[in-house]
């Protein structure tokens, strides 16, 4: 049997490479984190996005950012309230998420929390998410909860209309 190593026949994944020029362990088994999409001299410094939600149906939640190509998914936890943490750059001026890989999906978002390199974690403001551009969503939040639910007719996303980077809590 062979033994796969993080670096094989010249080619290193970016959180493998991350986690060699850094000196960080694995994530402890049962961590949803999927890698960012960037190259790997630019992963010796990343961030997360941490998203709580509860999404009725589906086996993948997608997420691509800063307009790079590539998606990161990571497996949907159904009818039950999750955390999916996305590895990202060390940088995050926008965001996209797929809310599920199946049509007609109800999903609720109580929170999304961006955490960069030199930065404190801060919580982006979920009365946005309403005005994101999304694709066969329907997006509304609720003050009395703090809860954002999406509807979607088909398979549905949606993307941040702001500069996520310049957007600041209240």
């Amino acid at each position: 049997m062979v033994k796969k190593r993080p670096f094989q026949d010249g080619v290193i994944s970016a959180l493998a490479f991350s986690l060699l020029l850094t000196g960080c362990s694995k994530p402890e088994p049962g961590t949803n984190i999927a890698p960012a999409t960037t190259p790997p001299a630019a992963a010796t410094r990343h961030g997360t996005l941490t998203v709580e939600a509860l999404i009725n149906k589906g086996t993948s939640f997608g997420f691509y950012f800063n307009d790079l190509p590539g998606r990161a998914t990571l497996p949907v936890v159904p009818a039950a309230w999750s955390t999916y943490q996305f590895e990202v750059g060390a940088t995050l001026t926008s965001f996209r998420l797929d809310f599920s890989d199946v049509p007609d999906v109800i999903m609720s978002v109580r929170k999304i929390r961006i955490s960069l390199p030199g930065d404190k974690p801060r919580d982006y403001n979920l009365e946005e998410m309403p005005n994101w551009l999304v694709s066969n969503s329907k997006v509304t939040y609720s003050k009395q909860d703090g809860i954002v639910t999406i509807r979607t007719s088909g398979l549905g996303y949606g993307m941040t209309s702001v500069n996520v980077a310049a957007q600041r809590p209240e």
